[in-house]
């Protein structure tokens, strides 16, 4: 008998901060091979409790399960991030530092973040491109199947892998993704990919405090921070060297615009 088809007796529990894309994916998918599941939004002992599961998945949890849940439940926490780097911005960070080697994890729930046995992980290739089309285009394809292998490894009592003690890195923060224009062209891509969709990453245009999305390298060459052109609602800024295309900028206190609208604004 298949190792997974021991669900069809069991009751799964889906635990998440959110029921985003992932949460939605990983439901989708894995939510079919339990007997009974069920979803729940937000961390609640009382209702775990009743509920009973055999299994609690966290495809997208933002929040620290509690001791009484994680002793008594085996909860599987997806890792968007190599085991030996806990924290939130695992991929952000890597972005920011050119990376191209990536890996991303299913990690029980233990006492501290991202701290707990390994299951599975698989590597992955860091993309040209933003946070958003990384996480949508290399890892959340990934993350069902991800699931499968670390629920077969404890179903067969295969052990968990051996990882040195990890580095827990927090959430990337506004201040490590501003950007002066006097930096190179690259410096400033890798930061705006690093923050898009979030949080952004600051800095000035026209002496307006703005947050930066949706960027890829220009071709000519300027002052830093000259807007050199515009073309179907992007603008291309000249840096320190070299220079970038903006499709989208956010006046700080403001929304979102496309980048020309921002041009005459007050």
């Amino acid at each position: 008998m298949a190792p997974l088809n021991q669900l069809k007796s069991q009751k799964g529990l889906f635990l998440v901060s959110a029921f985003n894309g992932l949460s939605q994916t990983v439901y989708g998918q894995l939510g079919p091979l339990f007997k009974e599941v069920s979803l729940q939004i937000g961390i609640d002992p009382l209702a775990v409790e009743a509920l009973k599961p055999d299994w609690i998945l966290c495809p997208y949890l933002q929040d620290y399960i509690p001791k009484a849940i994680f002793e008594k439940y085996r909860c599987l926490v997806f890792h968007p991030g190599p085991a030996k780097r806990g924290g939130p911005s695992s991929l952000a960070r890597a972005i920011l530092q050119g990376e191209r080697d990536f890996e991303i994890s299913v990690i029980q729930a233990a006492q501290g973040w991202d701290r707990g046995p390994v299951w599975a992980s698989k590597p992955l290739e860091i993309i040209e491109g933003s946070l958003a089309k990384n996480y949508r285009t290399q890892i959340l394809p990934e993350a069902a199947s991800l699931y499968r292998q670390a629920m077969i490894h404890i179903l067969e009592g295969v052990p968990p892998q051996r990882i040195e003690e990890p580095v827990y890195q927090p959430k990337i923060s506004e201040t490590e993704l501003a950007f002066d224009w006097s930096e190179s062209a690259p410096r400033i891509l890798r930061k705006i990919w690093a923050g898009d969709n979030q949080p952004g990453a600051l800095g000035l245009l026209q002496n307006k405090a703005c947050r930066f999305y949706g960027a890829r390298l220009g071709r000519r060459t300027g002052a830093p921070g000259q807007v050199l052109e515009e073309a179907h609602g992007a603008i291309q800024i000249a840096c320190g060297q070299g220079s970038i295309w903006v499709t989208r900028i956010e006046v700080v206190q403001g929304r979102k615009n496309r980048a020309a609208q921002i041009l005459g604004e007050p």
